[in-house]
């Protein structure tokens, strides 16, 4: 990387890929090249290193596309959620983070003046908004004794056809987590709900989205342990190998 410019962050990559997935959406587009026709044929690579994720758009390409294609730029900079921002809660501080949150549920912002424990929050989130009741032996999931009663779950509604989690949902739940590991309490927990959505739920919710469930899952692992820094009562993740699902984040 030339010297002078700044990294690229890992969530460049899946934020691209869902910016260039709803750009070809709105735009009738199947490729890359059918794309760059529409604004400037010669810039065909270039697109097609969007669709890659190899490369980002700047700010002149987003506003060139939001021109032609409006409601494109909101998928980059906010993510392809209906209304709670999912990119601020997964790489933004843990207060952009907790402001989706409260866009999600406002009654979580009223928890937090009144002092309620964060277990009681996460409860909240995963009992009463998901269905979920996280009640397992952690240990006993860990050392592949048990499966995961989230991933039971989705599996079910699945099977009955009533799957209804949603990218809101995923931006709340990752904000809380987040969140969990500034404020203490939960983490385990939230962090084993996410897990419990790997298998299934995330390919399901990403891949119209062109985002590869693994690419998301290294991310947080990432995020987690940059997280981690800062906290030093958290114990961080392992790090998954990459040929294999992540059995122990």
């Amino acid at each position: 990387m030339p010297a002078g410019r700044p990294k690229r962050s890992p969530l460049e990559k899946i934020k691209t890929h869902a910016w260039m997935a709803w750009v070809m959406e709105t735009s009738g587009q199947t490729s890359a090249y059918g794309v760059a026709k529409l604004f400037d044929a010669a810039q065909e690579k270039r697109f097609d290193k969007y669709r890659r994720g190899v490369v980002s758009p700047n700010i002149t390409t987003l506003k060139l596309v939001e021109k032609r294609f409006p409601g494109t730029r909101r998928i980059y900079t906010e993510g392809p959620t209906a209304r709670v921002p999912l990119w601020p809660a997964i790489e933004g501080t843990v207060e952009t983070a907790w402001r989706s949150l409260v866009i999600y549920d406002a009654r979580f912002e009223a928890m937090r003046l009144l002092g309620t424990e964060l277990a009681a929050r996460a409860a909240y989130l995963t009992e009463r908004h998901f269905g979920v009741t996280v009640k397992a032996d952690l240990m006993a999931w860990q050392k592949g004794l048990e499966k995961n009663v989230v991933t039971l779950h989705f599996d079910d509604q699945i099977a009955k056809g009533t799957f209804a989690f949603t990218l809101d949902e995923l931006a709340a739940l990752i904000a809380l987590w987040r969140t969990s590991m500034f404020a203490g309490g939960a983490t385990i927990e939230l962090r084993y709900f996410l897990m419990g959505l790997y298998p299934n739920v995330l390919p399901r919710l990403l891949a119209p989205w062109h985002i590869e469930a693994k690419d998301f899952i290294h991310h947080l692992e990432v995020l987690e342990r940059a997280d981690v820094l800062q906290n030093e009562d958290i114990a961080p993740m392992p790090a998954a190998d990459p040929a294999k699902p992540p059995t122990g984040w």
